[in-house]
């Protein structure tokens, strides 16, 4: 019998899997959301950036909204690259550095 023709998914263990499920806090490294405050404090502007009102909000409450040329996602990306490729879980850092940008992602989730 021939080999069927056609896309075929890698079975390689370094394959990524289609789900998985990122614990903020486990055995082998529990300072995950520490890091992600401590990038949020060493950058007060890109905090103000993804904290910032909403246009219509601000202007309920008679502000202005402080409108940023960089999408959030850019920031998102940036975090996750801080939290997960300083992780001690090797697990996560496989998996951050196969899919970047579902970490980015889940970071703006």
């Amino acid at each position: 019998m021939a080999p069927k023709k056609g896309k075929q998914k890698a079975t390689t263990s370094s394959a990524v899997p289609d789900t998985y499920k990122v614990l903020w806090s486990d055995s082998l490294d529990s300072n995950r959301t520490d890091r992600l405050i401590n990038w949020l404090d060493e950058h007060p502007s890109e905090r103000h950036m993804l904290f910032s009102d909403l246009t219509q909000d601000a202007r309920a409450e008679g502000c202005c909204k402080d409108v940023g040329k960089t999408p959030k996602k850019t920031y998102h990306a940036m975090i996750a690259q801080h939290v997960f490729t300083n992780d001690k879980n090797p697990k996560y850092v496989h998996l951050y550095h196969a899919d970047p940008d579902r970490f980015a992602k889940s970071v703006g989730d």
